[in-house]
């Protein structure tokens, strides 16, 4: 191989996504330094997972047009100070790629030169022995070694990278005291690695990460909290013409670990303070401010560092829809199911989003298939879930639709110290996550785990799912509905409506005229459902439908009076079941004066 091109790029960020997500864990129990909040790995697995989920979208573009995706992708979805670093890198990269289709490996490395260069300027104030130490240092080497071919040049790159990884506790004295290495500098090691074992072997399996990445959480010194401020802070910023300088100016007062990356009409800012609102509030001068973020470090470090295990971890599958933001703030770990198309396998929400999967369903010669996790990786998130929990609850996609919550029960059986207990949701999608949010927010309010089982016992009957498919033309293909059945509907211009009964099976509830119906049959079957209940709470899911379940939100909003209605992508998991322009209304009401809590 002897040059990139936009479908390299694609695949080589694809799998260094993927080694991140896998090496997450190990990264935050290193995470020391600039604060020892442990979410290190966590904010650049999610990090490189919204900048891959940029790319699988992309779908064929040039190398210019990739990587200027892979740059706004960046920038929407930094998380922390390494995540705002490789955003500038990739928007720096982008810039240098503009217009180029395909570049040689000469061109590359002066790309990644320029790319690094660029991610040390949006720091303010950089320190050696971090993140930017060994990008610099893996740029400086592929800069000055003979380039004869992009698999061997780039398995030098690694060993450079590794090299300076190795020397960053020289560089920075907590690190020493430690005895890690710096997290963010690891993380970018993981994703080189990624990289070279995707030109070296092809698309891997999901794994664990290398067993000798990173010291296990017992072998890491346990630092003091010496941060200064109190809050890690970020936002958006949308203008026209931004201006980065007068923007580090007016917040660099405030706090300290000052980030800004992107330009033109898009940046990001990182910040520590003590008063988040005050940043957005003199932020909002410059441009419209969104996706506001702010976490309490303090808290972090006391999780993750002082050896007190809280009462109880959640886990779920990746077939729960759940805003990422929240699956984050409650630490709840997710299990991959698999999609495979033909002889492709992919990981649902890791290497294939749902946009990905609705291409493949009108290009692809195979109708796609999907299957439930192992009990082994089901084990594994019960083991990270143990480090920091005395007991967990497992809440899994109804076990008449999927084979999942079996595989949950299985992996019990393979731990011995970590006491778990698996519950079927009878359910899907978001009426899935609006049950993980219940146990969620019980949790933090104190409960015990029977106390938190009582209360899903209780709800779990009074959340529901309707479901309205755009067309039966790919149940059809599934073999989910007849053909002669499918083709008496389709000459009536007829769907269903899909909800999930009781016993958790799915079960057609009504039908509806997709091009004249604009959701109302979806709306009238909620009312009809909430008619005489109280403490409305819903979600609205879709399949590449999200005109309309926008739409429907806003119709929610209105007729019930609530306000921040999530309304998310449903799972490429269930997308390659019910195929896209399907919307999905999914409630949780409780009869009035009947919650016993």
């Amino acid at each position: 191989m002897q040059y990139l091109n936009g479908k390299r790029l694609q695949r080589a960020v694809v799998a260094a996504a993927q080694h991140v997500l896998e090496c997450q864990e190990r990264l935050n129990r290193i995470n020391v330094f600039p604060v020892p909040d442990g979410d290190t790995g966590t904010n650049m697995a999610m990090t490189m997972k919204a900048i891959a989920e940029g790319a699988i979208n992309a779908g064929n573009l040039s190398l210019g047009g990739m990587s200027r995706q892979l740059a706004r992708s960046a920038l929407m979805g930094a998380r922390g100070n390494s995540g705002a670093i490789l955003a500038q890198f990739f928007h720096g990269l982008a810039q240098s790629f503009q217009g180029v289709k395909r570049v040689g490996l000469t061109g590359i490395s002066n790309s990644f030169q320029k790319a690094v260069e660029h991610a040390e300027q949006a720091v303010v104030n950089p320190v050696e022995g971090t993140i930017l130490t060994v990008m610099r240092d893996w740029a400086n080497h592929l800069l000055s070694t003979q380039k004869s071919d992009l698999q061997g040049w780039l398995t030098s790159g690694l060993k450079a990278a590794v090299r300076s990884l190795k020397q960053t506790p020289e560089k920075l004295p907590v690190l020493a005291q430690a005895k890690v290495v710096d997290a963010g500098a690891q993380g970018f090691v993981n994703m080189l690695e990624g990289v070279v074992r995707l030109v070296e072997h092809g698309p891997d399996e999901w794994g664990s990460g290398p067993e000798d990445a990173v010291k296990s959480a017992e072998d890491v010194v346990k630092p003091d909290a010496n941060e200064q401020y109190r809050y890690c802070t970020e936002c958006l910023i949308e203008g026209a013409s931004l201006d980065l300088p007068s923007i580090r100016e007016a917040v660099a007062p405030m706090g300290d670990s000052l980030i800004v990356a992107g330009g033109d009409n898009l940046v990001r800012v990182h910040i520590h303070v003590d008063e988040p609102a005050a940043v957005f509030d003199v932020l909002s001068a410059f441009g419209d401010v969104s996706r506001e973020k702010y976490e309490d470090m303090f808290a972090q470090h006391q999780t993750q560092f002082t050896g007190a295990k809280h009462g109880l971890a959640l886990i779920t599958d990746s077939s729960c829809d759940v805003p990422t933001d929240y699956l984050i703030r409650h630490q709840i770990h997710v299990v991959p199911v698999r999609v495979s198309f033909g002889p492709r396998d992919y990981l649902d929400r890791i290497n294939i989003t749902g946009n990905e999967v609705y291409r493949l369903m009108g290009s692809s010669p195979y109708h796609p298939k999907t299957s439930q996790p192992s009990p082994e990786d089901f084990a594994k998130a019960y083991r990270l879930a143990g480090e920091h929990a005395e007991q967990g609850l497992a809440l899994m996609i109804s076990a008449a639709l999927s084979g999942t919550y079996q595989a949950a029960n299985l992996a019990r059986k393979l731990m011995d110290q970590f006491d778990v207990e698996v519950f079927d949701t009878k359910n899907a999608a978001g009426a899935h996550g609006l049950l993980l949010m219940l146990a969620a927010e019980a949790i933090e309010a104190g409960c015990s785990r029977e106390d938190v089982l009582g209360r899903l016992e209780y709800a779990r009957p009074h959340v529901k799912l309707f479901a309205s498919l755009e067309t039966l033309k790919f149940a059809i293909r599934g073999g989910r509905v007849g053909r002669i059945q499918g083709f008496v509907a389709k000459l009536l211009g007829l769907v269903p409506v899909l909800s999930i009964k009781p016993d958790g099976r799915i079960a057609k509830v009504a039908v509806c005229r997709p091009k004249t119906d604009n959701g109302q049959t979806l709306l009238r079957l909620v009312a009809d459902f909430v008619d005489g209940r109280e403490d409305l709470r819903f979600v609205v899911c879709h399949a590449d439908a999200w005109t309309r379940a926008e739409a429907v939100r806003k119709e929610l909003e209105h007729r019930y009076g609530v306000t921040e209605v999530p309304v998310l992508p449903v799972s490429p998991t269930l997308g390659a079941h019910v195929g896209p322009g399907t919307v999905a209304v999914c409630v949780m009401a409780f009869p009035v004066g009947t919650r016993p809590w």
